[in-house]
């Protein structure tokens, strides 16, 4: 019977996978063990063995990551009983042993039998699939293995990684050039090999990071270059013929709490309202969602209570209200109000390692959970939608001011708010001064995270919105809102969104623009509407037609163009009946449409 050991990395109180070939390992254990105010640290030291002992690089573990437990089986290898096949996985994250065409399967629960059931492990059935293998590993498609790394790491690292790589084995360079350049990638730092390879692996990773650190100033960050040296690597070994499975990861989704941050104006509370309303009804029960509420101008106990019945209505939120105090800071008057506040998120949120800053022209299609694990900035300071063209390679990264991955902590370290506010007075927009405060220290998001309204920067024109949307989690209206132009491309999404926003919460009149025919019908329009509320009655004794033929009253909205009859709509039957008139015309303008062309 083939032996098989997979080390499970661990660097914290978790489920604990363990079994005659998961094998879990205390990552960092040496750190650890220097610290006293880790309630995990006892668990972790009782429940598995660590990467300390003997010839080992524990205390590299805030750089080198779940590598310091490669490194020690490389050279305790008989500790683990030299066994014939040896893996690495990680304690949420594990390759799927049956069929399937997606690349990974995430289990949103807590029961670990349950989830191994789901991807299918057995003992039995892994030493099956690895018959005959000389490595496993997991293989993602991309756009481009380099574009995927430089979007969200710095691409020195990686040339100068390549360059080391090329300077120690030679053979390696037609094999590096192929991998980054192609759309296939091993990704994870997961693998399963041969005892042999593994220790061939090692011996050619490890002299690369060593030479690495000498050449750099890197101490204590994560060396993201592990992963991509690893599939040049394992590209390597295909090249040379060698057999090769490729499997799925199945990812035990913990739970996790996404801080987010929403400027708040109560002139605005309906659209904001709605913001939050897709955030939370989209959410799964194990994401909760630290709300904090930015105000930059003082709030009415009741405006605060009714924005408030949101939250009430979900179970997975708590709401916090900060006010943010710009006496005494010089150039503030220079900057908008709404971007003022992302400067200030450092001093507004001390401690706050990481948050994620939304306003209301952003509309949530799903829950965040995949968005926040995938969505790295621990290269970077600020991630976000590019505000120009999408070109990784530019010499200064500028994003949009409406949807941005912050590290407040950085920024305060920075001292970025005296920074911007003294920048504010030489007329500079929000995007100008992130750009010049931050250069070398913005990343851009993935396109798969979010669809922007006007198909720019990575959407390509002629794809139906349904297919843009789809697997992302977020939708940025980055040219006309929804709430002053109803028809703008997806608008019925956020309509239908804000079809939930409790009844407490007004619709504004300025949400709906009024586009009627003529200024006769207009100020027809304006005489039935007066003193009717969101459910207000039309009334029913007014007449038909006037003497001269014109309507009015009830009937005039007869000759409105749509826009105006759904503001009269709304006035007298309230937002729910007016969504659903509003689709029932469109359906039928479609479908006759479709008919005339079919005649013709």
């Amino acid at each position: 019977m083939v032996s098989v050991k997979i080390l499970v990395c661990y660097h914290k109180k978790d489920v604990l996978f363990q079994d005659e070939i998961l094998t879990p390992i205390h990552v960092g254990r040496a750190a650890a063990k220097q610290r006293t105010d880790n309630p995990d640290t006892a668990w972790l030291l009782e429940s598995m063995i660590g990467d300390d002992t003997g010839e080992n690089i524990s205390l590299k573990n805030a750089s080198y990551n779940e590598l310091t437990a490669v490194y020690w089986a490389w050279k305790n290898y008989a500790a683990l009983g030299n066994p014939e096949y040896i893996g690495l996985a990680h304690y949420r994250r594990h390759f799927v042993l049956k069929r399937t065409d997606l690349p990974e399967i995430v289990y949103r629960g807590e029961d670990p039998e349950e989830f191994l059931s789901m991807i299918g492990y057995s003992p039995k059935k892994l030493r099956r699939m690895l018959a005959g293998k000389d490595f496993a590993a997991h293989m993602s498609r991309v756009d481009s293995v380099y574009e995927q790394y430089i979007r969200s790491h710095r691409p020195e690292d990686l040339e100068l990684a390549v360059r080391i790589l090329t300077e120690l084995y030679p053979e390696y360079g037609d094999t590096a050039q192929e991998y980054l350049t192609g759309t296939k990638g091993f990704f994870c730092n997961m693998f399963l090999m041969r005892r042999e390879l593994f220790f061939d692996y090692c011996s050619f990773l490890f002299p690369i990071l060593e030479e690495f650190g000498k050449r750099t100033d890197r101490k204590n960050q994560r060396l993201f270059i592990s992963e991509r040296l690893t599939g040049i690597y394992l590209t390597h070994l295909l090249r040379q013929k060698k057999r090769c499975r490729t499997l799925p990861v199945g990812i035990f989704a913990e739970r996790v709490r996404i801080p987010v941050v929403i400027l708040f104006r109560e002139e605005r509370l309906f659209p904001a309202a709605v913001l939050l309303t897709s955030l939370l009804s989209r959410a799964h029960p194990l994401t909760r969602y630290e709300i904090f509420l930015i105000c930059t101008h003082p709030v009415t106990e009741q405006g605060r209570k009714v924005f408030e019945t949101v939250g009430e209505k979900w179970e997975n939120c708590c709401m916090e209200w900060i006010y943010s105090d710009h006496d005494g800071d010089d150039g503030k008057g220079e900057i908008l109000e709404e971007d003022r506040c992302i400067f200030e998120l450092g001093d507004l949120l001390p401690g706050l390692s990481k948050c994620l800053y939304l306003r209301e022209t952003v509309t949530v299609l799903s829950d965040l959970e995949a968005f926040w694990r995938a969505c790295s900035v621990d290269d970077y300071e600020i991630a976000g939608i590019p505000a120009g063209d999408y070109e990784l390679t530019a010499p200064r990264r500028r994003v949009r001011a409406d949807l941005l991955l912050v590290r407040p902590d950085c920024l305060r370290k920075r001292g970025i708010r005296k920074k911007a506010f003294i920048m504010g007075k030489k007329g500079l927009s929000a995007e100008r001064i992130l750009a010049e405060l931050l250069d070398g220290q913005i990343a851009y998001l993935p396109p798969w995270t979010t669809a922007t309204e006007s198909r720019r920067p990575w959407d390509a024109e002629g794809i139906p919105l349904r297919e843009r949307l789809s697997g992302r989690a977020l939708l940025l209206w980055d040219r006309e809102v929804p709430w002053k132009n109803p028809f703008v491309s997806g608008g019925g999404l956020w309509w239908g969104t804000a079809s939930a926003v409790p009844d407490s919460i007004i619709l504004p009149d300025s949400c709906i623009p009024e586009q009627c025919g003529s200024q006769e019908t207009a100020a027809a329009a304006e005489k039935s509407g007066t003193g009717q509320g969101r459910s207000g009655n039309p009334p029913g004794n007014v007449r038909n037609q006037s003497q001269s033929g014109t309507l009015s009253g009830r009937d005039a909205w007869r000759s409105y163009s749509l826009l105006g009859k759904l503001r009269f709509f709304y006035h007298h039957n309230g937002l729910k009946n007016t969504l659903r008139y509003g689709i029932r015309k469109l359906s039928r303008g479609i479908r006759a449409r479709a008919a005339g062309r079919r005649r013709r």
